[in-house]
Formats: structure tokens, sequence, C-alpha cells
């Protein structure tokens, strides 16, 4: 079993959606609420923000406890991912951060 079917498994296990992240799918008002250090270090992608519900793309469950700093804003929603939506979600992080600084 690879590690995005043991991820894709432990989702169903915990009750949480698995999700695959698509350019269409990421929030430009989510994404930059996780600075882009943290989101690459520990392999986390905010992808949507409603209200005060932020949904984190992630590999790891465990790395959630990173957004504490987010915790008093946001009810933290967390969904697991595979490797190639993380993959997509940091390219988009680049891409972002190339446009605003050229």
């Amino acid at each position: 079993m690879s590690d995005d079917e043991r991820r894709h498994a432990l989702a169903h296990e915990l009750g949480l959606p698995f999700v695959k992240l698509g350019r269409d799918l990421i929030s430009l008002d989510a994404l930059v609420l996780i600075p882009e250090p943290v989101a690459r270090e520990h392999n986390l992608v905010a992808y949507r923000l409603d209200d005060y519900a932020l949904e984190v793309a992630l590999l790891d469950i465990a790395d959630l406890e990173e957004l504490e700093f987010l915790r008093s804003r946001y009810r933290l929603l967390p969904r697991l991912t595979d490797r190639e939506s993380m993959t997509r979600g940091l390219l988009h992080y680049q891409r972002h951060l190339r446009g605003i600084y050229g």
C-alpha cells in the first residue's frame, strides 16, 4: 500500500474528507493565511475559507498543530490529501509569490 493509499484509508477511518487539490479549488484568500515557509515545511495548504472555517489540506494530521496561531480566528477543518495535490498547492504559492515580487 502506498503512502497516498494509507492517507486515503486514514481519512476514511477518522471520518475526514480526502481532497484532491486543483488550481481552481484553491482560494487565494485561504492560501495566504498560512505563511509559505510553514506550508512548505509541514506540507499544509489552506485552500478554502468560508466565514470563520478554514479548510486545510495536509499529508499528516499531526501537522495541524503547527496552525495553532490560526485557531483564535478560524475553525480549522483538516482534510487529508495526496502528495501530488500537495505539490500542486505548494506550486500555487510560488506562482502567487512570483506575481507579487516579480
